[in-house]
């Protein structure tokens, strides 16, 4: 079972889990793009990306805040080329302010295939990123890339979005 965090305090470059939980927040300054802009950008690539995104959404106040909650089945390969993985459910904030978005990624849950709980951090008999000691389990390594990845790229699409203004029109 993933352990419950709050969202992190702390500005970073990118996202990437320590043994602790996600590092911090990402906020990408957007010059000269209004705050309806970026809302809507972040509205449209939950609408383009996240099946059933309405059902996804858990809170919206309009041109300021959006929050999903988003289920990926087998986002997290076990190894490079391997065909299942751990299925991964994160929370998703988007905060707009002064031609900024502030990213907020949390991992709620994350399961084998089998069924099976998982934590950030364990011990040798369970499913998890690091051991007790901190330290990235020899057979979690491609994981936790795969999850520092997921976690980035929800970043990069929806900079795709703001900064390309993608929507279904140019065709």
């Amino acid at each position: 079972m993933i352990p419950v965090f709050a969202f992190s305090q702390e500005e970073v470059e990118q996202f990437e889990m320590t043994p602790t939980g996600i590092n911090g927040y990402v906020v990408v300054d957007y010059p000269g793009k209004t705050v309806d802009e970026l809302f809507m950008a972040g509205k449209r690539w939950a609408e383009y990306t996240i099946t059933k995104a309405e059902a996804a959404k858990k809170s919206e106040i309009v041109n300021e805040y959006l929050n999903y909650s988003i289920y990926y089945p087998g986002a997290l390969l076990t190894e490079k080329g391997a065909n299942a993985g751990f299925d991964a459910k994160l929370d998703i904030e988007f905060r707009v302010k002064n031609g900024k978005i502030r990213y907020d990624i949390q991992l709620l849950d994350v399961r084998s295939a089998s069924g099976g709980g998982f934590s950030i951090t364990g011990g040798f008999f369970n499913w998890s990123f690091y051991n007790n000691k901190g330290k990235i389990k020899s057979n979690m390594a491609y994981p936790l890339e795969e999850f520092n990845r997921l976690a980035n790229k929800i970043v990069i699409e929806v900079s795709d979005y703001v900064e390309h203004d993608k929507d279904n029109t140019d065709w």
